[in-house]
């Protein structure tokens, strides 16, 4: 599992770097580093590591990765108070409730199901498993073989062998023999053979090509060889894998694995930072030796640096819930493993003369050792050609004017999804290449439109993202469906632009939001609202919207005060909403009334005009989507202040 370790240390390099600079922001007087130690993948080894790591004092220990070797360090793991994150351990005799072994996959009989699905779902009916004698080996096979059963399908007694072999002239003769058996009797489109196996699979691919019949039948793989640069970096291994249409899978916690993309923007940053440590991109276990650095340093910062393992065990768990993971929650079962998840099948393919890389071919969701979904197996792949022309992708940001806070972060990201999403397309060798053109809307929709039909006659894109507000979405539909450019909106959100057109909106409706402002305010007792909203499309839909929803919901909302998006004093809507809040507190009580503010960045000049007034200060205030989490009011002592009272 060598190309495993080589991507897992450069993991870790890369967290170390980022927990560091988090606990400096952060002020957490620690810092963190990693020491390594080389397993071999051998139980004996791995233990002599582990008791030098324990001479030095040290309780959280990433790794091993095979179960063998993790078996191998159990006993004094548990007997010394040190915790075991691994990486890529999947047997079910290792799932033991209150030990000190955290797996950072799900077990084997998940991944025994989705394997068993798979091979259903392309129509094989006959398995011929192969398997290394040992904890994990035994474990997949047993559980393949239970999940394929319940399938109406035959699962062929296994054929073991010794993990340390390097003679697979027998082994070969007997699988052959076997797959030529079931050939004669089912046909070759309906048998499979299962191999369960690390880098052995190397060896035994290259030497594979000496038995046409083997390359005539479908092999399926292991989470212990998926994505192994080793396999590709033989060019007699990797041909037999095409010719077998070899298929291994992977536990995968992002959108990768639904073969719905053929990237994840989270992938591809930490991707491009493999490739600039090692030279190659990493696989998913490097990913999960990422999220075990994480929920360590974490673990060990909250508990205080301490040696207690009670304290660590809580701080760990702790740590679980507040850290998202790279991709996804770690959802932890009783025994310490990842509980769900997606497997993503992969496949080798030639991408030129003798040059291989592994795609993504098929996914099967799962959670708690159950299929997931009505369609839990899914078997679309996407290819990118390799010739695929250069691409320029034209975006109306609102870099000036109201939104001009959102517009410059939405600049910085589509640069770098940019540049990540190119560093793919060169690391696939796609010849093409995405380019931006971004123009400044001034949050105006006469600007806006000016600048989209002035993209549109130079016909230099025909994708546009943005515009923002919803009425500079407004102002573009008639030019943008006329001329069938294709239009994405990150923010535009007015239930009126809710038709069928040419325009994508990647956010919920208003109705969404009023629905979900409701809900928060009955939950916290509000019967009357007084609302204040801009008068332009975004900030009259959505209080018509929270208008619907709260009468619905035997809520009374008030007359408000709607103002011009190009006002800049706002003394006079203060004052005309201190009368309206001193009546409304009159009829309803101080408890039961509340003003919610659809606004843009013009929120900071209004908590300003009400700093000094003490009726609005002391009644809640609520936002929405457009005016949520400003930092021009962070920037602001009296806007501060004013939202912290409010």
């Amino acid at each position: 599992m060598s190309s495993y370790g080589e991507t897992g240390q450069a993991a870790a390099q890369i967290a170390v770097e980022d927990v560091n600079a988090y606990f400096a922001r952060a002020g957490i007087p620690y810092q963190i580093q990693v020491l390594v130690e080389d397993s071999a993948t051998d139980p004996a080894a791995a233990l002599t590591a582990l008791q030098k790591f324990a001479n030095q004092g040290i309780q959280i220990v990433i790794g091993p990765y095979a179960s063998s070797t993790v078996a191998g360090v159990k006993d004094f793991a548990d007997q010394n108070d040190i915790l075991i994150l691994s990486p890529a351990s999947s047997s079910v005799s290792l799932s033991i409730a209150g030990d000190n072994i955290y797996r950072m996959v799900a077990d084997d009989s998940n991944q025994g199901l989705a394997i068993a699905h798979y091979l259903a779902g392309v129509g094989k009916k006959r398995l011929i498993p192969v398997f290394m004698d040992d904890s994990f080996g035994n474990s997949l096979y047993e559980s393949t073989r239970r999940a394929f059963e319940t399938l109406e399908s035959v699962c062929e007694d296994g054929i073991p062998f010794p993990p340390e072999t390097n003679n697979f002239d027998a082994l070969l003769q007997t699988i052959n023999a076997r797959v030529e058996s079931a050939i004669a009797q089912e046909g070759a489109d309906a048998v499979a053979v299962h191999l369960i196996a690390f880098e052995q699979t190397v060896q035994l691919f290259q030497l594979a090509k000496n038995y046409p019949a083997l390359a005539g039948v479908l092999w399926i793989g292991n989470d212990g060889i998926t994505e192994n640069q080793r396999l590709l970096e033989n060019a007699d291994a990797a041909a037999f894998a095409v010719r077998a249409g070899f298929v291994s899978p992977i536990l995968r916690m992002d959108d990768t694995s639904t073969v719905v993309i053929p990237s994840f923007p989270f992938t591809q940053h930490f991707m491009q930072r493999m490739r600039a440590k090692i030279g190659r991109n990493g696989d998913e276990f490097s990913i999960h030796v990422y999220d075990a650095i994480w929920l360590s340093a974490l673990a060990a910062s909250r508990s205080g640096n301490s040696t207690d393992l009670n304290t660590l065990k809580s701080s760990l768990a702790e740590a679980s819930i507040i850290y998202i993971g790279y991709f996804a929650r770690i959802v932890w079962n009783a025994a310490g493993d990842r509980d769900v998840g997606t497997y993503g099948f992969y496949s080798v393919k030639e991408t030129a003369a003798n040059a291989y890389d592994w795609i993504n071919v098929g996914s099967f969701r799962f959670r708690s050792g159950r299929p997931q979904g009505q369609v839990p197996l899914r078997l679309t792949g996407v290819e990118i050609p390799a010739d695929l022309p250069n691409l320029n992708i034209a975006a109306l940001l609102p870099l000036s004017g109201e939104l001009s806070g959102a517009g410059q972060s939405a600049q910085r990201i589509l640069e770098i999804s940019a540049n990540n999403l190119n560093s793919y397309l060169q690391a696939e060798g796609v010849a093409g290449r995405i380019s931006l053109t971004i123009e400044d809307t001034q949050t105006d929709p006469a600007v806006t439109l000016h600048k989209l039909q002035q993209i549109a006659a130079s016909d230099s894109a025909r994708i546009v993202i943005g515009p923002f507000d919803s009425a500079s979405v407004a102002a573009v539909k008639e030019f943008v469906d006329s001329e069938g450019l294709i239009v994405i909106s990150p923010a535009s959100t007015a239930s009126s632009l809710s038709v069928p057109d040419h325009i994508y909106r990647l956010i919920l409706d208003n109705a969404k939001q009023a629905q979900a402002l409701v809900g928060l305010m009955r939950q916290e007792m509000v019967r009357a609202v007084i609302p204040v909203w801009r008068n332009d499309t975004y900030g009259n839909d959505l209080q018509s919207q929270l208008r619907d929803k709260m009468l619905a919901a035997d809520g009374v909302v008030l007359e408000g005060v709607r103002y011009d998006p190009n006002t800049t004093d706002f003394s006079s809507l203060i004052q005309t909403l201190n009368d309206q809040v001193n009546s409304a507190r009159q009829q309803f009580g101080d408890k039961f009334v509340a003003v919610v503010l659809f606004s843009y960045e013009e929120a900071k000049d209004i908590f300003i005009s009400a700093f000094d007034q003490e009726r609005l200060r002391s009644l809640r205030w609520y936002g929405c989507d457009a005016n949520a989490r400003l930092a021009s009011v962070l920037s602001d002592p009296r806007a501060q202040d004013f939202a912290v009272a409010a």
